[in-house]
């Protein structure tokens, strides 16, 4: 793998790290790894190669969860091209790899860069480049329900003075509920900083 430019997440055990790459791998889709630390020296070993199509490629967020588990956003790939929502769980000592949520581009939105857990509510938060109502990014909401996740748009960006491109994970108040971030444009001089209340 190559071109990693996700933080890296805690494993599921101490002294191990998980992290990925935007290209390269088996199909030069990007890839998962995983880090272990033994002494002073650490090993990297690769959990998953993206191939690209329906699993997704290109993975640019990464969120630590309960249990282990891993969730991420691919910005392309998924059944319809416009990128995914994946899930990583270990077991047993591998990792199980399941795609959660796909793209549909449009009012949809498209290419996600961003995507966080709520260790509270054990939903999703993230962030979607483009796409939405009115093709300048969303954000949205992932909440799973028996054993199903359902996805929810909280905001359409709108261009000046709202915002355009969204990046970044949202930031949640684990008080208040609110959810706070950062776009790429929009507003008076380039950018903006977003409040969206629950």
């Amino acid at each position: 793998g190559c071109g990693s430019v996700t933080q890296l997440q805690p494993g599921p055990k101490a002294g191990t790290l998980v992290g990925a790459t935007t290209s390269g791998g088996s199909h030069n889709a990007g890839t998962i790894f995983e880090l272990t630390e033994s002494g002073d020296t650490w090993s990297e070993a690769p959990i998953y190669n993206f191939k690209g199509g329906s699993d997704g490629g290109e993975p640019f967020d990464l969120s630590a969860a309960q249990l282990g588990k891993v969730y991420g956003v691919t910005v392309v790939g998924g059944i319809s091209g416009f990128g995914t929502v994946f899930q990583l769980t270990p077991k047993l000592g591998k990792w199980n790899y399941s795609v959660i949520c796909n793209f549909q581009g449009g009012g949809d939105g498209s290419n996600p860069e961003g995507i966080g857990f709520d260790s509270n509510s054990g939903n999703l938060y993230g962030t979607t480049l483009n796409g939405g109502s009115n093709g300048e990014g969303t954000v949205f909401e992932l909440v799973r329900r028996s054993g199903v996740w359902s996805k929810t748009i909280l905001h359409n960006f709108a261009g000046r003075p709202d915002g355009v491109g969204p990046v970044s994970r949202p930031l949640i108040d684990p008080v208040t509920g609110i959810l706070y971030g950062t776009t790429l444009g929009g507003g008076r001089n380039g950018g903006v900083v977003y409040q969206i209340a629950p």
